[in-house]
Formats: C-alpha cells, structure tokens, sequence
C-alpha cells in the first residue's frame, strides 16, 4: 500500500496486539484469503488496504480502487514482506525485503507519513520536487541529496533506477502504467498507494499504516493515528456543542471556464463541512467525487451562502477581477472568503495538499474556526487563509 517487525520477534507482536488497543486476533485465515495468518491488523475507516500477519513475514493486500462499486473488495496488489532470514512467501504476490532504507516518492501526499515514521533522508527521489512542502525535504532536493523524478505522470524511469532504491512509491493516479512495469522488470518494486481514493478524511490519513508496514513502524504508526482520531473526535463534538451557533452554509471552489466543481456529498470536503457544524446544500447527495455545475446553478443555489472557502487568489479583489459574477455572492460581498494556501511556497509547494493528508484533525480546526467564530480563538490558523478585503471597503 520477512520478519513482521525487524529485531522484533513474534511474541513481541502479540504482546503489541494485546495491549495497543488499535490491533485484534483473527482465527487462521485473513480476508484475503491466505492460510497461515495469525493476526490482522484492524483498519478503523480505511477501505482501500489490509494488513495481515505471520509469525515470519507479513501481508500487505491493496484493492482495486478503479472499481465504483468496490464491493466486494478485490485484490488489485499483495506484497509479502519479509526480513533478511526469510524466504518469499506467495508466488502470486509480489516478495519484498523490509525494512526499506531507501525509496522514491510519487505524490506530495505521501511526504508526511514517511516524514513521521522515518528520517526524510530514505527519500532519494521525489516528482515534481517544485511542488514540495516541507523545508527538510526542500533542504535535500536543493543539495542533490534528493532527485527530481520529473512530472508523477511522465516519470524519468532512467533517474528512478539510478537511485538504487528498493521501491517507488507511486500514487497510482491510472490503474496501468508501462512505466511501471519496466521499474519492476528491473528491480525496483512498485508499491501502489491509493491514500487519494478514500472518501473518508481519517480513511486517507489511516494510510500511515500502510506506509508503516514498509519500514517495520507499525507500532508508531497506530500511535500516531490513534492520537489523530481523539484530537478529530474531540474537535467534531466541540462544533457539535456549540449550539448557540446558527449553521453557516457554505460554497466551494470557483468557476473553471463555464463548469464549477463542487465536492460530492460522500467526499472528504463535505466530509468536513458536516463535521465542522456547517450546512452544505448537498449533504443528501451520494457522490464521493466531485458535482460539475453550472455557473448559473451555483448563483442561484449559493448566492446566499455564508462563507466560500477553496478559491484561489491574493485577495477580493483578485478573486472578482477573474470572474466580475464573483460579486453576486454573499459571501464575497462580507468577506467570509478563504483560500487553503496559508502555508505555501513561490514555486506551488502547498501543505494542504501535503501534511494535511495525514493530520485531518489540523483541518478540521480551521474549519471549526470558519463556522464558529466564539470557538478556537486562541488556537492559530494551520492550512486555511481568509482573503482580505478590497481597498476601500
């Protein structure tokens, strides 16, 4: 997404599933299907991965995340991890030497969680290095240590085995890719991260433990996001009691050439608009994409919204000289307007698009901050910035 933890034997396993409280016991056979598991770890909102253990190596089960229905789940990839001692285990998967020293990167998305479990200095390779968020990281690209693989989708196949590294963490954004497949013929191991296909915020940043499992760092992993979830939880109940607050409804994104795109109903945005106390118009709906409006139907359906958050410009100003329609709505016209590029750099690194992948609970935050202004007023803003107003106003 060998030895299932590396120094580690398996009574240490276990004990860490009896007393973790994020793991459980399974009888003899996973859902994947393989005899000889003796434990699979609990995913609490992920869909899109399982992880199942042996006394001797470990399975890691990725699904198709092409098919809408994905029930049932199938088997899209299993990668068998071993440690030095082992010997491959299941011919149909792919066989892997863990823990992993040194890898190359796919996405920004998954910066934060290697960046939580291991030093940055395993990363040896990254795409589109220009939009890169966190300074260490930057630091390693601008000293040669780090190197640019080019463009995720058009990716320098000669740079990536120069590197030498295990494996290339890929965000799969199409389920095919010959590049691939010559990476893999060559000895470099494809590992299929579909972190951007769950439509749950705490389902994406649960990948942490997927990403774990490749470098032995399981039990951290489940620290980590079990402090994740309590501080999520605690935020969302926090909107929940605030019941003085009158919801604000809410728009988002902007205009694209005729065509607005507004999250689904089932998305992690509105995921976030419900968790946040805010009312979104399309609460009911069942779409875990993206809606494709028209501007006129956004006008008419969201001239009144309160706040309008996800636009991209400097200011009011900026945002009304790309579109003069901007000024009908409401939100616009009182400023309640916010942008997700606080933090940002000059050449496109946003870390909205980076860390927050793994830190839902700092989005929901802001968020809480957008909806309930008495909330949160000592508590600074982590992702999200709201656009001044215009000269004169």
């Amino acid at each position: 997404m060998r030895a299932s933890l590396a120094g580690c034997p398996f009574f240490c396993l276990l004990a860490i599933a009896l007393f973790s409280g994020c793991w459980g016991r399974t009888s003899s056979v996973s859902s994947s299907g393989l005899a000889n598991i003796d434990s699979i770890m609990p995913l609490q909102y992920a869909s899109g991965f399982e992880i199942a253990y042996s006394s001797d190596y470990k399975i890691v089960t990725v699904f198709d995340a092409w098919s809408v229905e994905r029930r049932p789940l199938q088997r899209y990839y299993l990668y068998s991890l071993q440690g030095e001692s082992a010997l491959p285990v299941h011919s149909d998967g792919i066989s892997l030497r863990v823990p992993f020293s040194k890898v190359a990167l796919g996405s920004c998305t998954q910066v934060e969680f290697v960046r939580e479990l291991v030093p940055l200095e395993v990363v040896k390779g990254m795409c589109n290095t220009e939009s890169v968020y966190n300074a260490g990281l930057r630091e390693l690209i601008a000293s040669g240590s780090v190197i640019d693989l080019g463009d995720a989708l058009d990716l320098n196949v000669e740079k990536v085995l120069s590197l030498g590294a295990e494996a290339f963490f890929a965000g799969s954004y199409s389920p095919t890719n010959p590049k691939y497949e010559l990476l893999s013929r060559s000895g470099t191991a494809i590992v299929h991260d579909y972190e951007w296909k769950e439509s749950d915020l705490l389902g994406r940043a649960e990948w942490i433990k997927f990403v774990a499992c490749f470098f032995d760092k399981e039990k951290e992993a489940d620290s980590l996001f079990c402090a994740t979830v309590r501080r999520y939880d605690d935020l969302k109940r926090l909107a929940a009691s605030d019941s003085l607050q009158t919801s604000v409804t809410v728009l988002s994104g902007e205009n694209f050439r005729g065509t607005w795109y507004l999250p689904g109903g089932r998305s992690y945005v509105a995921q976030l608009f419900r968790d946040a106390g805010a009312d979104y118009r399309f609460e009911q709906d069942t779409t875990t994409g993206s809606l494709s409006l028209s501007l006129e139907q956004v006008l008419r359906d969201f001239h009144d919204a309160d706040v309008w958050v996800g636009v991209s410009a400097t200011d009011l100003q900026e945002l009304l000289a790309k579109d003069p329609h901007y000024e009908v709505f409401e939100a616009w016209k009182r400023g309640e307007v916010y942008a997700y590029d606080r933090r940002s750099t000059e050449t496109g690194g946003n870390d909205y698009w980076e860390s927050a992948v793994a830190h839902p609970d700092a989005i929901l935050s802001d968020f809480v901050k957008i909806c309930h202004p008495s909330l949160l007023q000592d508590v600074t803003w982590n992702y999200i910035r709201k656009l001044q107003p215009c000269a004169g106003r």
